[in-house]
């Protein structure tokens, strides 16, 4: 079996959530689908580009996959997705969108031309189901009280659906305000529930220690990126000056970032997108890194919808070692559809795929069926295309 075609699909859908605590949340993807001389077909996407972050977007996506990695797998043989991935290690650096995207599409060829769901890729099914938490969109001032009522309602709710826990968005407003943000929910949902923060590397040492220290007066479990992810020394300096633990995203986005933080004990976990570390085959090695250093490793989510949840899905049944603390945020589809669980969407058809990973009582399912188990919905994925963009296609 060959690969003949690449394909990189722009897509924009319209989202319910403004989350993040600099504002930044997007429904526009790239979708990538692969076509072998067998007429197997491997669908995937790795989320949103955020060109903030990691220097991706919709237009970076695209054309890196159409002229630079589609070129690097025309006549390659779909199976061998470790000397692919490889490959597009050494045609271009980072990129992690694009090529996750490419390495969903890979297992979905692979698992479909075994007959076997992707998790069975991974290593067979080490849990039935993967239990999750949820995002809480970021306050920008304690005057917008219609917005603290919807925050706090949705937190109640959340957390009445099952889900395990939730963990604020912060850092996008003065530090009092985040701090009696945390207060209020935990009065409305009890002493019982998770809560964590993730600043998204909004605060220097000093005002990561300060606020933390504020918050673990209610019971903050951990917090999540508290400085930019070059200060591996103000991590290490937070990591040891507050009670709450601390959990590494951005600073250890990829393997070679997760050895850095373990060697030099800036964290207590870690926060793994398996978009953002390249897809499912960096992400295995990332979570064997983690393992070997006793780490606890949580799934977080690149802001897609149902196709990336497919692959996050897989992932989080197969490797033993994640979601052993149920804080993993691998929800997209509940962001990107203001739901607190999967079946409206599939009972309404109201995304671009068909057949489904899903979340309900507060736990993540893979879909059964080879490979990622999903399909495309042509016709919604037409409607959808990004205006002024077209298809771009890479082939023999």
């Amino acid at each position: 079996m060959k690969i003949t075609k690449v394909e990189a699909i722009p897509i924009t859908m319209h989202g319910y959530e403004n989350v993040t605590s600099r504002g930044v949340w997007s429904t526009i993807y790239t979708y990538v689908r692969i076509t072998t001389d067998e007429g197997v077909v491997g669908i995937g996407s790795g989320g949103f580009a955020k060109a903030m972050s990691y220097g991706e977007t919709q237009g970076t996506v695209m054309e890196v996959i159409q002229n630079v990695i589609g070129p690097e797998l025309l006549g390659e043989d779909p199976l061998n997705i470790g000397r692919l991935v490889h490959k597009m290690d050494r045609a271009i650096c980072w990129h992690w969108v694009a090529k996750s995207g490419v390495d969903y599409a890979l297992h979905d060829i692979a698992g479909k031309a075994l007959g076997v769901p992707a998790y069975i890729l991974l290593g067979g099914r080490a849990r039935e189901k993967l239990p999750v938490g949820r995002y809480l969109p970021a306050l920008e001032s304690l005057e917008d009280t219609k917005k603290i009522e919807t925050n706090i309602k949705l937190a109640v709710d959340s957390i009445k659906a099952g889900i395990h826990s939730l963990t604020f968005k912060v850092g996008f407003a003065d530090p009092t305000v985040d701090t009696e943000y945390f207060r209020l929910v935990r009065e409305a949902v009890g002493p019982d529930v998770l809560m964590l923060v993730d600043a998204n590397q909004a605060w220097d040492p000093i005002t990561a220690i300060r606020t933390i220290r504020r918050l673990e007066k209610y019971d903050l479990f951990a917090a999540e990126s508290p400085v930019p992810e070059w200060d591996i020394e103000g991590l290490v300096k937070v990591h040891r000056s507050v009670d709450a633990f601390i959990i590494a995203d951005e600073a250890a986005r990829t393997t070679e970032g997760a050895i850095n933080i373990i060697r030099a004990g800036a964290a207590d976990m870690f926060k793994l997108h398996v978009s953002k570390a390249g897809g499912l085959f960096k992400s295995r090695e990332y979570a064997a890194i983690a393992e070997a250093a006793n780490m606890p490793v949580v799934v977080g989510v690149m802001g897609g919808a149902g196709l990336e949840q497919a692959s996050d899905a897989h992932f989080g049944v197969a490797i033993e070692w994640v979601g052993k603390i149920p804080a993993s945020t691998c929800v997209g589809p509940l962001r990107v559809f203001g739901v607190l669980d999967t079946i409206s969407i599939e009972r309404e058809h109201k995304d671009l795929i068909k057949g489904y990973a899903r979340i309900e009582k507060g736990f993540a399912y893979p879909p059964e069926g080879p490979g990622l188990g999903v399909e495309l919905d042509e016709e919604k994925v037409r409607q959808c295309l990004t205006p002024g963009k077209q298809i771009l296609v890479c082939e023999e």
